[in-house]
């Protein structure tokens, strides 16, 4: 295991775990638990996987 794809697992795991978690604690916490923030939170963390991950690729 190189250290590139140690900080790509890294980063992604963090931005996954990182985004599901605040829309779940948005949703219960202030909105009575609602979903919507959750579903805004999975497109949000889609969004950035997907747009880091060539960045990320480029790491050696």
């Amino acid at each position: 295991m190189t250290k590139a794809s140690f900080i790509r697992g890294w980063f992604l795991f963090a931005t996954m775990y990182t985004c599901i978690t605040l829309g779940n604690q948005i949703g219960d916490h202030y909105l009575d638990g609602a979903k919507w923030p959750w579903f805004i939170a999975v497109t949000l963390m889609c969004s950035i996987v997907w747009t880091a991950t060539p960045k990320l690729k480029e790491l050696k």
